[in-house]
């Protein structure tokens, strides 16, 4: 008895499903054009309409594929660099300096972390410095350095050249924090 009753319950439900399927595949045929449109289509006359018909030969292809370029502003602009900021009187900077271990000059035993380890590389922040009238900043064991009218990265790499020889293989990064100029 439950065979009966399953057929008679799933018959309508498969019926209604070929049926949809069926409807939905007659559908599809409609989403393009006819062969009678398309033939049509070809022995039409665009003298008159707003279509332009244009012979795709090698130099059309060109203008086509110079038109599809995108182009940048750094490709436009290309051959110019970003200035760097330069540092001035007034200006505040940050100086980092790191030593390669043995760190001997930055990696004091006040340092707990290095004392555990000596092979750890020292890095030492100076507190933000306002350049002074006379446009220089005091660096520990590279001395009074002139930075104005320079960039960050000219005297980054004065700072190293000063410490080299006193630090191991000393490495400096200079960042400028407030601009006043």
């Amino acid at each position: 008895m439950p065979d009966a009753t399953n057929r008679r319950f799933c018959a309508p439900i498969l019926v209604t499903v070929l049926a949809l399927a069926l409807a939905g595949c007659s559908s599809f045929g409609a989403a393009g054009p006819s062969t009678r449109e398309v033939r049509g289509a070809s022995d039409a006359q665009y003298g008159q309409s707003d279509i332009l018909v244009v012979d795709l030969d090698r130099p059309a292809a060109g203008r086509i594929a110079d038109f599809s370029e995108q182009r940048s502003f750094a490709n436009v602009f290309g051959g110019m660099s970003a200035a760097a900021p330069l540092i001035e009187r007034g200006d505040t900077i940050a100086v980092t300096l790191w030593e390669a271990p043995p760190a001997v000059l930055f990696g004091g035993a006040g340092n707990a972390r290095l004392s555990q380890d000596p092979m750890l590389s020292a890095s030492t922040t100076l507190p933000d410095q306002r350049v002074d009238e006379d446009g220089a900043i005091a660096v520990p064991f590279a001395g009074r350095v002139q930075v104005a009218g320079r960039t960050p990265l000219e005297v980054q790499r004065d700072i190293v050249a000063r410490l080299r020889g006193k630090a191991n293989d000393p490495q400096a990064v200079v960042r400028l924090v407030d601009n006043q100029s």
